[in-house]
């Protein structure tokens, strides 16, 4: 409570700048640890797939099969291309977004290929919208009964009057995540006021599309002439049927966009900002260029990046010092920080 209330009485920064946060799966994770990040995730489909760990007790690998008619064959010859691709000593970083990119591409594939874009994504949401669980799980006990960097991002918009009309970019948040967290945070937090509904609208960012319109918000347009779907938080994940009908709601980092004018606004938004914050976010050189940060000026611009995401030090030292490297390749002379998300976003409102 104490660095809560010191920020209260902190001196804004927002009233005379533009400032981005850049999200990535970290800041999630920050909320509920859970929540897995792109690695952990690779291997939570690995598991779950067939169910591996739980013989005799299959559930969500069952699921695939009555719901979607995935055999059984199938799903074991997903999962021995993906165990082939994760383990591989080559590929540094293991993500299913890179596997779902090789099953696109590959010629091996040919024959399976449908049917393992349908397990990717239909498995993708469903870890997503477990992790937002019900009402009584972890990320809602987490958002509402804990000091978190949500809080403290409140806390800003209620002091620089963001809310009020007209509504400006002074505060624009660009998330690489699925999830709708923040969206629902916001909501409960404002009473689903149309100030509020209206920033998120215009202010909230998902760079690869979200799992669905919370009750209230725009639909936003898909490809194909087709709209999202209204998808409410605590949605069972279970429901493959239903999850199916709407992958197309999410994109993965390789896939081919339409929305130029979408990546157009992007980096137009990272361009005219004065201040950049960037946490839970994994710096992966394709987001990189997607956003334009090889065109970023410390000159004119604040660049400040956290490495650390969760409650504890998630990293090692060699990965801390290999993200580090990271972000100076992009930007030399960044002000980098290794703390929890609250902490970090603490430090950059008040200084």
């Amino acid at each position: 409570m104490e660095a809560f209330h010191y920020l209260q009485n902190a001196t804004s920064i927002m009233s005379s700048k533009k400032i981005t946060l850049i999200i990535g799966a970290g800041a999630s994770k920050d909320i509920n640890p859970t929540i897995y990040t792109g690695e952990e995730l690779t291997k939570g489909i690995a598991d779950r797939v067939t169910d591996r760990n739980s013989p005799g007790k299959e559930y969500l690998s069952e699921k695939l099969k009555i719901k979607l008619g995935i055999n059984t064959e199938i799903r074991e010859r997903f999962l021995i291309h993906l165990e082939n691709y994760r383990t591989n000593p080559l590929i540094l970083n293991p993500s299913i977004d890179e596997f779902l990119n090789e099953v696109n591409n590959f010629k091996e594939f040919e024959t399976d290929r449908n049917v393992f874009l349908q397990i990717g994504y239909v498995m993708i949401l469903a870890h997503i919208f477990g992790f937002e669980g019900r009402e009584d799980d972890a990320t809602l006990k987490a958002l509402f009964k804990e000091n978190t960097w949500l809080s403290i991002l409140s806390d800003e918009i209620e002091k620089n009057k963001i809310l009020e009309a007209p509504l400006d970019n002074r505060l624009r948040i660009i998330t690489f995540n699925y999830d709708r967290i923040i969206e629902l945070y916001l909501l409960r937090k404002y009473n689903k006021s149309k100030e509020i509904i209206e920033f998120i609208n215009n202010n909230i960012l998902h760079v690869y599309g979200r799992a669905g319109a919370l009750d209230g918000l725009q639909l936003r347009e898909l490809e194909g002439g087709l709209k999202e779907k209204v998808i409410p938080f605590g949605f069972a994940n279970d429901q493959l049927e239903k999850i199916d009908g709407i992958k197309t709601h999410i994109k993965v980092i390789y896939e081919k966009r339409n929305d130029a004018s979408f990546l157009k606004e992007l980096k137009e938004i990272i361009t005219t900002s004065t201040d950049i914050f960037a946490f839970g976010y994994g710096f992966d050189t394709v987001n990189n260029s997607r956003l334009g940060f090889q065109n970023i000026n410390t000159i004119e611009q604040r660049f400040v990046a956290n490495v650390f995401s969760n409650r504890s030090l998630s990293f090692d030292f060699n990965e801390r010092r290999k993200m580090t490297e990271k972000i100076r390749r992009i930007v030399p002379d960044a002000d980098i920080h290794y703390g929890t998300c609250s902490e970090f976003l603490e430090y950059c409102f008040r200084n």
